[in-house]
C-alpha cells in the first residue's frame, strides 16, 4: 500500500531513519515514525509513504502517518490556532503569562490563583475576553488550549448554574 503527498513550494522535507523533518517559512517540525513499519521516499516534489505490512494494521498505520504529515505540512505553512473565551458572571477572571505558565486569578473569587502549562512551541495571546493559542504543531496547540480550559474546571457545583470558566470556542 502506497500513498503519495505532493510537497508544496517553499517547503523542504528530510527523512533520516524514519524521522521526518519538515522546514517551512521560518518554522520547523519533526516527528519520529520509527515505531511503525513504514518506508519513506522523498523525491523532487513528492513524498512517497509505503506500508511494509499488507494487513489492516498496516493500512491504518499508513493512513495515520499520512494524516500526521499533512498536519505537519499545514502547520509549517499556515500554523494552527485555537480561540478560547473567558466567561464569568460576577468575579472578573484575570490572566497573566509568566514564562511557560498562564496564571488565572480571581476565578470565582478564589484567593489562590490557578495555573495552566503552555507546551513548548506555542504562544498565548490575551485580548480582552479572548485568548488565542498559536503554534505550528496541532497537538501542542490543542494540549495548551486544553490545559487552560481544564484549569478552570469547577468541581462539586452544578455546571448549569456555575458557568464561569475559559472555554474553547473555535479551532482551526
Amino acid at each position: 500500500m502506497i500513498t503519495k503527498i505532493v510537497i508544496p513550494s517553499g517547503v523542504q522535507i528530510k527523512e533520516d531513519s524514519r524521522i521526518i523533518e519538515i522546514t517551512g517559512k521560518n518554522t520547523k517540525s519533526s516527528r519520529n515514525f520509527a515505531h511503525l513499519n513504514i518506508k519513506f521516499n522523498v523525491n523532487d516534489s513528492v513524498l512517497t509513504i509505503e506500508s511494509i505490512q499488507k494487513t489492516k494494521k498496516g493500512k491504518c498505520a499508513l493512513k495515520t502517518t499520512t494524516a500526521h504529515i499533512k498536519n505537519m505540512l499545514r502547520g509549517v505553512q499556515e500554523g494552527w490556532e485555537k480561540k478560547l473565551k473567558i466567561i464569568y458572571q460576577h468575579f472578573p477572571i484575570q490572566l497573566k503569562q509568566q514564562g511557560n505558565i498562564v496564571i488565572i486569578s480571581n476565578f470565582l473569587g478564589e484567593r489562590s490563583p490557578r495555573s495552566a502549562k503552555i507546551t513548548k512551541g506555542t504562544t498565548v495571546e490575551v485580548k480582552g475576553a479572548d485568548i488565542i493559542v498559536r503554534g505550528n504543531n496541532k497537538e501542542d496547540v490543542g494540549c495548551t488550549a486544553a490545559n487552560i480550559e481544564k484549569a478552570t474546571k469547577i468541581l462539586n457545583k452544578d455546571r448549569r448554574v456555575f458557568q464561569d470558566g475559559i472555554y474553547i470556542v473555535e479551532g482551526k
